[in-house]
């Protein structure tokens, strides 16, 4: 099975003039996550982290690189406020969802970012990536 996110991103890299030296997937696992994120980090120029950093359960990749610098995950005052106005659009311009999916957000955990970190945030999506010394999260979704 193709990683339709992977292929994409490593063409888009590769075209800005970056060289891909490997593409991994790992289980969404905590410690497997923080694991590889520990040794890469050090070997590689920039290390690209995709998917699982949403507000739910199984949402662990933020969680994951801050234990991999040893920090914890803090909540941004800024951040949280992007995404509470995100939300509140949201919920106007798409009421029959909202109330048909019961759509309760955790922010803080959305807006979560590791100690230190800088945040990303976009248009497309409502988690908040980041940026961890040469570190990159961002949403699996690629828009």
């Amino acid at each position: 099975t193709e990683n339709t996110n992977a292929s994409w991103l490593g063409r888009q890299l590769t075209a800005a003039g970056a060289s891909v030296a490997r593409v991994l997937t790992v289980p969404d696992d905590e410690a497997v996550v923080a694991d590889t994120v520990a040794r890469y980090r050090d070997a590689f120029d920039a290390v690209i982290v995709t998917g699982g950093i949403g507000g739910t359960p199984d949402d662990i990749t933020k969680a994951a690189v801050a234990r991999a610098f040893d920090r914890d995950l803090v909540v941004p005052d800024d951040v949280r406020a992007h995404l509470e106005a995100k939300a509140e659009r949201f919920a106007e311009d798409n009421p029959e969802l909202v109330d048909r999916y019961d759509m309760d957000l955790d922010l803080d955990a959305w807006a979560s970012v590791p100690e230190g970190g800088q945040p990303l945030l976009t248009d497309e999506s409502f988690a908040a990536g980041c940026v961890v010394d040469s570190v990159y999260v961002m949403p699996g979704i690629p828009e």
